[in-house]
């Protein structure tokens, strides 16, 4: 099992900028998007405000990393239409995969919090795994 945490980048400058139904509009656009991409056995959640989580059962590292980056990339190519502006927005995401020695699910969170934290350091728009060596992941910027 896996974790995935999503944080959409600068959402309060999207806010501050278009409004807040324009931020809400956004929001939707994402959970659309999750909903698409990750349709299986999946479970999707909104953490609140923009960030949302995605419970991955039956995936290793390695497919929770291909996942998020089919996500990231396909919602990166929207263009959201909010009257006559059209919004872009990128997502940051930290991977999380459950081993023996994670003890409950509130560390799994930590540790998939942790590595979006190690994403949005990196320059935000990008997927980041928690505890595994960086040459498994090919294709991360």
């Amino acid at each position: 099992m896996c974790l995935l945490m999503m944080d959409l980048d600068l959402f309060k400058k999207i806010n501050d900028s278009y409004g807040h139904q324009a931020g809400d509009l956004v929001l939707c656009e994402m959970a659309q998007c999750l909903g698409k991409v990750f349709q299986n056995a999946e479970i999707i959640g909104r953490i609140g405000g923009e960030e949302f989580a995605v419970v991955m059962q039956n995936a290793d590292i390695i497919q929770a990393f291909e996942k998020a980056e089919i996500f990231r990339n396909r919602l990166g190519l929207r263009k959201i239409q909010y009257g006559s502006d059209c919004i872009q927005v990128t997502v940051s995401i930290g991977i999380a995969a459950f081993n023996s020695g994670i003890k409950s699910f509130d560390e799994l969170m930590r540790l998939a919090d942790n590595a979006l934290y190690q994403a949005k350091g990196q320059g935000r728009n990008r997927t980041a795994v928690e505890k595994v060596d960086s040459n498994v992941l090919k294709g991360n910027q």
